[in-house]
């Protein structure tokens, strides 16, 4: 029979004698932090526009939806098809959803949808309808411009996922980055993704805190997977226990 290091064994004996949580572990990450984020990242960049959409498809099977992290850790929210705009120069955000749909509602729960209330919750100076985008970006950076920005800066995004014997497909940023320079030839388009690395790279007290609880929790999961290990199971079974 095998003998297991030591280390192992230690570390698998803390795991089983870890209490199951009692409470919600996460601690809740209120807008203001994403506020401050917002105005880090305009203080570093000073002049041009952001436009950065969220994402816009759900996960495969049970996964559900997952916003792009970028656009997350700048806005804090949840929803699909959303957009986000900065103007660095005024200090100014702006976010970009879906209208209210009661359809939407009854399915998928309470939204944030556009109006000052939402607005003042989410610590945003402004909130609009994401199909009145192409009319902002063309208010923003068309020929016919009050105020011509010549600079947008956007996330560049991964390449996107690859099938196996499937064509790599480009992810909603990189469709979004191309679409800004058909749309606008003269228009500097600029990733802002390094920009975001450096101030993710200093983690704060309320990113301290959410790591520690998803690490616990990470603890947990590989407890109970342990502890549902026997002769026989599949995989799956054991995933789902630590699930």
């Amino acid at each position: 029979m095998m003998k297991l290091p030591a280390i192992l064994v230690a570390t698998v004996s803390a795991l089983l004698a870890m209490p199951a949580p009692t409470q919600e572990p996460t601690p809740p990450i209120p807008f203001e932090f994403f506020k401050q984020r917002r105005q880090a990242l305009m203080q570093r960049l000073k002049t041009g526009v952001v436009v950065m959409r969220g994402s816009a498809r759900s996960g495969a099977g049970l996964n559900g939806f997952s916003q792009s992290e970028n656009f997350y850790y700048l806005t804090g929210i949840v929803q699909q098809n959303a957009a986000l705009i900065l103007f660095p120069e005024q200090g100014k955000d702006m976010l970009l959803v879906e209208p209210y749909s009661r359809f939407t509602a009854q399915w998928e729960g309470k939204r944030i949808v556009p109006s000052d209330d939402h607005a003042a919750k989410t610590r945003f100076d402004e909130i609009r309808a994401v199909t009145s985008l192409p009319r902002i970006l063309r208010g923003l950076f068309g020929a016919d411009a009050e105020v011509q920005y010549s600079t947008c800066w956007t996330s560049g995004g991964s390449t996107g996922r690859q099938r196996r014997g499937l064509k790599r497909a480009p992810s909603d940023e990189v469709v979004f980055m191309q679409s800004l320079a058909d749309m606008f030839p003269e228009l500097k388009v600029s990733k802002v993704d390094s920009h975001i690395k450096a101030l993710r790279g200093v983690k704060l007290k309320e990113e301290i805190d959410c790591i520690t609880a998803a690490t616990r929790i990470a603890c947990a999961g590989i407890a109970e997977a342990i502890k549902s290990t026997e002769p026989g199971i599949y995989e799956f079974q054991i995933a789902a226990a630590a699930r």
